[in-house]
């Protein structure tokens, strides 16, 4: 689910991969891996990229909830 909200929040924030990627200081297969489930990041990674997609790490992580982004 994290890679689902991943995704959406950064769709909703109208940003691509590559600009999540550059914002938050990663390269864009970080991101990439993350939106595919193929990996499992540090709670430091989910923190960067929420702050750049403008939501918590919490809204990132949650399973139960959507992500919910405010523009």
């Amino acid at each position: 689910m994290l890679g689902a909200n991943v995704r959406k929040a950064r769709e909703a924030a109208g940003m691509t991969q590559f600009q999540v990627a550059a914002a938050a200081g990663f390269v864009v297969s970080t991101i990439s891996d993350i939106e595919r489930g193929a990996t499992d990041p540090q709670i430091s990674t989910i923190r960067r990229i929420a702050r750049v997609l403008g939501v918590t790490a919490a809204d990132l992580v949650d399973e139960d909830e959507p992500v919910e982004v405010a523009r």
